[in-house]
């Protein structure tokens, strides 16, 4: 049996596996910072020497870093699963839906994700080993992190679910 008459013959299967990843990567940090990272930052910037709101601020920082591990897991089975679905399942680049899809993807989040990974696994990774002997290089960290969210924050918000809509309903 080749690829595609497998990938066929459990396309559902595969399409599931696709939909619940692209939850889990939409949803696991989003939300996260959205609600809770944004708010202990702005507590803590409306009394900067109240220890108690750095401390919640640090450690809301540190819920999304775990966070982002599910979303680092999710981000390579939408890559695989996606390609593959699209392989059995006889769409075309002639569809509007697919092509929108396609260039959202390929346009914002493969270079979004790229720097995410490396900024996740190498410079973050980093500034979180050597926290205690540089807490200057830890925070610059953070606060590159800070503005990363923050440019990335309403681009995604709007993205991922238009990136749900495509998939689910295919317009047009």
């Amino acid at each position: 049996m080749d690829l595609t008459a497998f990938v066929a013959s459990n396309f559902l299967y595969i399409k599931f596996i696709h939909v619940f990843f692209a939850f889990l990567w939409g949803l696991a940090v989003p939300p996260a910072y959205t609600v809770y990272v944004r708010r202990a930052i702005n507590d803590y910037q409306g009394e900067p020497s109240n220890a108690e709101l750095e401390r919640r601020m640090w450690w809301s920082w540190d819920q999304v870093d775990k966070l982002i591990i599910l979303e680092h897991i999710a981000w390579p089975v939408l890559i695989i699963t996606g390609p593959l679905m699209f392989l059995a399942s006889g769409w075309t680049l002639e569809s509007t839906w697919i092509m929108l899809k396609l260039s959202i993807i390929v346009i914002i989040y493969v270079p979004l994700e790229a720097y995410d990974i490396w900024f996740s696994h190498y410079y973050s990774a980093r500034a979180e080993a050597r926290k205690e002997e540089d807490p200057e290089g830890y925070k610059k960290m953070r606060g590159d992190q800070l503005k990363f969210f923050r440019f990335v924050s309403p681009v995604v918000r709007i993205t991922i679910p238009l990136l749900w809509f495509l998939a689910i309903v295919k317009p047009g």
